[in-house]
């Protein structure tokens, strides 16, 4: 309760690990395979955790601080945003992101198992027609970023991760590629395979057979490997915005990125998620039919209008893991 402001109008507390117990307890003698799944979760799961909500001046604020089974990574600022275009609408990041995927999916494994039944049997045909341990697939991602946005017309989804081992990240993404080609060749929606150089980068693109009526944005994924990163995008021109991203023309080059997560605790941190509602609303406006301008311009618009953005951040602080979500209306 001390890491919490002393102005609040909502205080909360769970005590994870009594509650997890209890569950495990009621379920052990009745169904023993689902007790082993809650065994698996209380390892995984905060052991404590309290939060709190105050109104802040323009904003709507939620904190939260939880006791971690074991430690969270360090904070850092990793500098993800200084590579993100600044019309992104959806930025998360975090740091050695690869590590608590690969940790989640020994996790989920352990879960399927315990669980028993066919679960396992179909996770080891899943690897074995992947060539690998699910978890190998993710485990090179160091720190990573998710991002969305509007650009041109079109929506894009990418993520731009700094991998602890390029080799494998290659290795791993032509295993991915080859599966596609493969399904494709066995009867599935048709894949095509290309590649362009980029500044001395080359340029995966993978087409499906989408139908006229799907857009190219949706039809069509790229993804290029550097010793410095990786980028993976929907349609044909997220990853080439990366890979020539200059910093000044970035979402982290943005005051008002820069002053949402200082807010927040600063560009030093375990994740942060930027949310721009007010760049969502612009690039949905558009797509509102003509018989319901009207209605959206009198009843809906003048409710969310004053959304400014949402913005978050946490902080490590030995097992303790201290979050900041903050809600900003104009």
């Amino acid at each position: 309760m001390s890491r919490l402001p002393a102005d609040r109008v909502l205080t909360a507390s769970i005590d994870m690990k009594a509650l997890l117990a209890g569950i495990q307890t009621d379920l052990a003698s009745a169904q023993p395979s689902a007790a082993a799944v809650i065994n698996q979760l209380a390892a995984q799961a905060p052991t404590f955790s309290v939060s709190s909500a105050r109104f802040e001046n323009d904003r709507f604020v939620v904190d939260t601080s939880g006791t971690l089974a074991s430690s969270p990574p360090a904070n850092t600022d990793r500098g993800l945003a200084s590579l993100v275009p600044n019309d992104a609408i959806f930025f998360a990041d975090g740091g050695q992101i690869g590590t608590g995927l690969a940790n989640n999916i020994t996790y989920l494994k352990g879960v399927i198992a315990a669980s028993g039944g066919v679960g396992t049997q179909q996770l080891d045909q899943v690897e074995a027609v992947l060539g690998g341990d699910l978890g190998s697939f993710v485990s090179w991602m160091g720190d990573t970023a998710v991002v969305g946005g509007y650009a041109n017309g079109a929506p894009y989804v990418g993520l731009i991760s700094e991998p602890t081992d390029a080799g494998i990240a290659r290795t791993k993404l032509l295993q991915l590629q080859s599966l596609l080609q493969l399904a494709s060749a066995n009867g599935g929606p048709t894949v095509k395979i290309s590649t362009a150089d980029h500044g001395g980068t080359t340029i995966t693109t993978i087409s499906f057979d989408a139908g006229s009526s799907t857009p190219s944005w949706a039809s069509s994924l790229q993804y290029a490997v550097t010793d410095q990163r990786v980028v993976i995008g929907s349609g044909d021109s997220f990853v080439a915005r990366v890979l020539d991203m200059q910093a000044a023309s970035s979402l982290g080059n943005s005051a008002r990125f820069r002053a949402a997560l200082d807010s927040v605790g600063g560009s030093s941190n375990t994740g942060a998620i930027w949310f721009d509602l007010v760049a969502l609303r612009a690039a949905l406006e558009p797509f509102v039919p003509a018989d319901s301008k009207a209605i959206y311009e009198t009843s809906i618009k003048p409710w969310v209008a004053p959304f400014d953005y949402l913005v978050a951040a946490s902080k490590a602080d030995g097992q303790q893991l201290n979050s900041r979500i903050a809600v900003v209306v104009k």
